[in-house]
């Protein structure tokens, strides 16, 4: 399993996610077909595996809430052609 270190960008998070296969492979994903979006990639992570908020995420990031989200939206847009991609 990979293991997700985040502690340099969050440090108020736990360090490595190691017990979260799921959440590890959408991660993997991404890292894979080496979207230009990490940023997406690792705010989908955050918001829906470590249960960030927009205003949480936005607020480590120094961005508002409305980009956080508008990045959430494209990278959900982005993995479901990655996804359906693959399954074709």
């Amino acid at each position: 399993m990979k293991k997700i270190d985040l502690t340099k960008e969050y440090p108020h998070l736990d360090a490595t996610y190691t017990d979260y296969p799921v959440s590890s492979d959408v991660y993997a994903v991404f890292e894979q077909s080496r979207l230009d979006e990490q940023a997406q990639a690792k705010r989908l992570y955050l918001y829906y595996f470590s249960g960030m908020t927009l205003e949480e995420i936005a607020h480590i990031e120094g961005v508002s809430k409305v980009a956080i989200h508008k990045s959430i939206q494209l990278g959900k847009a982005n993995l479901k052609k990655i996804l359906s991609n693959a399954f074709l």
